[in-house]
């Protein structure tokens, strides 16, 4: 029969085993790689591809279900008005710049090619955990590529790790026009914002992609900042395939987190450049690396502080 004092000891043992696995706690800001990528091909325009083809800056916003900058079936605003129209983004920014604390501007020039490629960070936070963004299908009479409103949170309040998404055309409604051009008479009534994906000139094809890829996030509500450089225990472990790495930062400076081997090749980059004092949270997918042990180690400066975790197939 069990003591009382055994029990005790029990009890105080199951508790640290229940906090030693605890899953994080869910960080509130988040920092994700965003890549746009052209899609305007003959498979996209059966037509053909126009000699000036090109998408104009991207330009939108990471907001609150407060404020909507644009939606199918809606009335474009002056600034999607510019930047449909003739690939202008300074309405559209004064738009963005008059929600206040409920959006953050986010605008990023690109290349002038159909097929152009653009990578960039931006930035999250989960009382702003939506993303709107649009660019010209230039040149069109009012034609564009967009997405309005995507969270970046699930139904569980976590941020998504990975997402990808196709970009069909937009007609803005306020110009009318068939023809890779600029100019035509303006649509009188005006009309609403509608996707013409399968409409002439264009096929079912997508004219661009999206991609969002979590580089790292980080708690910061109601904490206070590290006073030394942790690693914590990656969760979980083992892990198939994949795993969740926290760390807290007492300074900012350059910072470095890859995983490696256990010959001691380099396998995955997570972080590789300056940030600030606080505590992250890294996504790591093993992909297809082979079951084994691995090492995660982290480089501060002059600190370097290393962990082994297991991945099981």
């Amino acid at each position: 029969m069990m003591t009382i004092a055994r029990r005790a000891c029990f009890a105080w043992a199951l508790v640290a085993a229940l906090v030693a696995f605890a899953p994080p706690a869910e960080a509130q800001t988040a920092t994700y790689k965003v890549t746009f990528q052209g899609n305007w091909t003959t498979a996209s325009v059966p037509g053909g591809v126009v000699g000036s083809a090109h998408f104009t800056t991207l330009v939108g916003a990471v907001h609150n279900d407060n404020v909507t900058f644009w939606e199918s079936g809606g009335m474009a605003t002056a600034g999607v008005e510019g930047v449909a129209e003739q690939g202008s983004t300074g309405t559209f920014v004064s738009e963005v710049n008059a929600a206040g604390s409920d959006a953050l501007l986010v605008r990023q020039s690109i290349g002038r090619s159909p097929t152009v490629t653009a990578a960039f960070d931006v930035d999250f936070s989960k009382d702003r955990p939506l993303f709107t963004l649009l660019s010209m299908i230039g040149p069109s009479p009012d034609w564009f590529v967009g997405v309005s409103g995507l969270s970046l949170v699930n139904d569980q309040n976590k941020w998504i790790p990975e997402l990808s998404m196709d970009l069909f055309p937009y007609d803005a409604g306020t110009k009318n026009g068939t023809r890779f051009a600029l100019g035509g008479v303006d649509t009188s009534p005006r009309g609403t914002i509608r996707r013409i994906k399968g409409e002439d000139p264009f096929s079912d094809e997508p004219m661009a992609m999206l991609s969002f890829e979590l580089k790292h996030s980080v708690s910061v509500e109601g904490e206070e900042l590290p006073t030394e450089t942790t690693l914590s225990p990656n969760y979980p472990n083992p892990f198939n395939p994949e795993t969740t790495i926290r760390y807290g930062l007492s300074a900012a400076g350059p910072v470095r987190l890859a995983v490696y081997d256990v010959a001691g090749h380099e396998v995955a980059t997570l972080v590789d450049g300056p940030q600030a004092a606080g505590r992250y949270s890294v996504h790591f997918a093993a992909g297809d690396l082979p079951s084994g042990a691995y090492v995660y180690r982290l480089q501060t400066g002059e600190e370097t502080i290393a962990r082994t975790m297991l991945l099981v197939k």
